[in-house]
């Protein structure tokens, strides 16, 4: 999950880099009037698998063996 939705200021560089995510999954509404996730937040996940809840709709994340299945209800 991306820190607050995706917003500038809880996605830094640092933090990025930090957690290394493979997957990252922005909880976003639709054409929200924030923006989110950001567009610099996105570009900043750019080594990561994105969702996007509002283009996605519901991310199903479960377990296997070889790690995690990640699936969203909607392809875009």
């Amino acid at each position: 999950m991306s820190p607050h939705h995706g917003s500038r200021t809880s996605s830094t560089h640092p933090f990025v880099a930090a957690v290394a995510a493979q997957e990252v999954i922005h909880s976003a509404g639709f054409m929200n009037q924030w923006g989110f996730p950001r567009p610099d937040v996105v570009a900043r996940y750019r080594d990561a698998r994105q969702w996007i809840t509002g283009q996605q709709g519901a991310v199903l994340v479960e377990p296997t063996a070889a790690g995690l299945s990640v699936t969203a209800e909607r392809d875009v």
